[in-house]
Formats: C-alpha cells, structure tokens, sequence
C-alpha cells in the first residue's frame, strides 16, 4: 500500500515537471507570446476540445486536477469537466457541467446553465499556435479527435 502510494507520487511529480517544460525543455523560460488574442465574435478557433492538468499540493496530500473544456458549434454550447485526484484518497472526483459561450474582443465568456454563473476568461494562443489556448493565464492544449 505505501510502495503504491510512493510510486503514485513519484509519477505525479515526473508529470509536474515535464508539463510545466516548454517546447526546447526549459522549466524556467516561457515560449508562449503575448498579445495573440482571439479575436471577433465567435471564434470558431475555440472550437473543440482542451484540457490541461496541474498538480497542487494540499496539507499531506498531492492532488491532480485536470480541466477539460469542450467548445460546440452547435447552439455555441459547451462542457466544463474537472477530475481532481487525490494520491491519499486514491479515486476521482468528477464535476461536469453544462454551459454555452461566446467571444468578443478577446474575452471567452461561459455561462453555465446549471445555476447562469458567468465567467468571463481572456483568451489567446499561445506562440501562435492554435493547438495551445491560453483562458486567463491558464494553457489548455488542443484534445486530438478521436474516430471510432
């Protein structure tokens, strides 16, 4: 039980390090430009779906939380999903949330249509890449479709 735990967190820092590297390998040099907005009203460059994951230390316990955001074209909905994983805990917790969106002027703005909560997010690509949105800060990288 303890080995596993060990293991859990060994592997839980490795991905620390290695997401938080960017494209040469470098933990201490960003490669993302700024002022790369989104631009005009929905953008169809949002379109699809992004996730990142961070890893959060939280009294004893070392916790991934991985945000994923799927954008539709249809109805300009969307869905919010964040797993949050605990290494002491040792299962996920799930919360999914329903929403719609839109753009203008640089700003993502999701309304989820569980309780109308707004959250308006800047928006931009990361070193111009379209595969890399950055929302308030934050990358998300581009979820490749998968076929069946």
């Amino acid at each position: 039980m303890f080995s596993q735990r060990v293991v859990r967190g060994a592997v839980v820092a490795a991905l620390l390090v290695l997401g938080g590297c960017n494209q040469e390998g470098s933990l201490f040099e960003t490669d993302r430009m700024s002022g790369v907005s989104g631009g005009g009203n929905n953008s169809i460059a949002v379109l699809g779906a992004w996730e990142t994951t961070i890893i959060v230390s939280v009294e004893g316990d070392l916790q991934t939380w991985t945000t994923r955001w799927d954008f539709n074209a249809t109805g300009l909905t969307c869905r919010f999903i964040q797993t949050t994983e605990s290494l002491v805990e040792g299962f996920p917790r799930i919360e999914t949330r329903p929403c719609t969106w839109a753009t203008a002027n640089g700003i993502l703005t999701v309304t989820f249509t569980d309780n109308g909560e707004v959250l308006p997010m800047t928006y931009e690509f990361a070193g111009l890449d379209p595969n890399r949105l950055v929302l308030d800060d934050i990358e998300y990288h581009r979820v490749p479709d998968v076929e069946p």
